[in-house]
């Protein structure tokens, strides 16, 4: 995976990196791409904006379990193409 979503395991935290490179990687691979629903934009967004919200609630789960936890490298993680669709740009502190 492209870098880490950050942060090392630390006592009494429910999550560490491996988590959140897991979770990053299995919504990054799941994303749709434009092509996969040929006419049916509406559909793709619909997939599209549920993956996005799912990676948002993951950040701040994680984030809430572990102020260290990077959230904005974390979503970018999530996205099929950071430098296009940085998810990132989503987060509200």
């Amino acid at each position: 995976m492209e870098g880490n979503a950050t942060s090392t395991p630390s006592n009494g935290n429910k999550f560490h990196a491996l988590h959140y490179n897991f979770v990053a990687k299995r919504l990054r691979e799941n994303f749709p791409g434009v092509h996969d629903y040929g006419d049916s934009r509406a559909e793709y967004l619909s997939v599209s904006d549920a993956i996005v919200r799912i990676a948002l609630d993951f950040a701040k789960k994680f984030k809430e379990d572990n102020p260290r936890f990077d959230p904005l490298k974390f979503l970018d993680a999530c996205s099929p193409d950071a430098e296009q669709l940085p998810l990132s740009e989503l987060w509200e502190d």
